[in-house]
């Protein structure tokens, strides 16, 4: 149980880094409404400095499950256009 903490951020906690302004933070909201345009809640009501983590652009398209997380290749490449990098701290929230 311990271990996992390492992966949970209270609110408190993440708003003390965006106001610290910690440069190898990426905030990335990866709400997720099967049946709507995610960006567009997102531009509605969103975290200052996050950007849009479209589960539906980076999924696994050859997979027969849905939404299931694509090959690395293509994961590499959707993150280093949301400007992710492999020593950044990524915090992914749902709203």
């Amino acid at each position: 149980m311990e271990t996992s903490r390492k992966f949970i951020m209270s609110t408190m906690k993440l708003n003390e880094m965006v106001k610290a302004g910690q440069s190898n933070l990426r905030i990335l909201n990866s709400t997720f409404v099967p049946t709507d345009d995610g960006q567009s809640i997102h531009d509605l009501c969103h975290i200052p400095t996050s950007k849009y983590f479209d589960v539906k652009v980076i999924r696994d398209t050859d997979n027969k499950l849905p939404f299931m997380l694509s090959n690395k290749a293509v994961f590499v490449e959707n993150m280093k256009k949301l400007d992710v990098s492999r020593t950044d701290t990524v915090v992914f929230y749902d709203t």
